[in-house]
C-alpha cells in the first residue's frame, strides 16, 4: 500500500528540504509536478542557503510524530541510577508538562 492516500497513484504531494532541515526550517511543501519544480528552485536560491542539492520526500499520512532526546546528567553512567523523564513537551496538539 501507498504511504498516503494522495500519492496512491504516484507521487503528487510531498516536501523539498535541505538535508539538515529541522522543525520546518528550509522545508517547502509541494503539490504537483509544476510546484515541485518551482520549490526546488526556490530552495536552492533562498537567502542563507549554500546547499548544492536538496531532497524530495513523499508525503506520508500520519497521526502523530514522536521524538526522544536522551540527555542524561553528566555524572550518570549506564547501569547506574534509574533515569526518570523530567520534561514532556508537545507541539500544536497539547502543552508542556514539567516534572511529570
Amino acid at each position: 500500500p501507498a504511504p498516503s492516500v494522495v500519492n496512491k497513484d504516484g507521487v503528487r504531494k510531498g516536501v523539498v528540504k535541505i538535508g539538515w532541515s529541522w522543525e520546518a526550517r528550509f522545508v517547502l511543501h509541494f503539490s504537483g509536478e509544476k510546484q515541485l519544480a518551482a520549490r526546488l528552485q526556490d530552495m536552492l536560491v533562498c537567502d542563507g542557503c549554500l546547499a548544492t542539492r536538496c531532497m524530495v520526500q513523499e508525503w506520508v499520512d500520519f497521526d502523530f510524530e514522536i521524538r526522544l532526546f536522551f540527555l542524561p546528567p553528566a555524572d550518570w553512567a549506564p547501569g547506574g541510577a534509574a533515569l526518570r523523564p523530567v520534561r514532556f513537551e508537545y507541539n500544536g496538539w497539547g502543552k508542556a508538562e514539567e516534572g511529570r
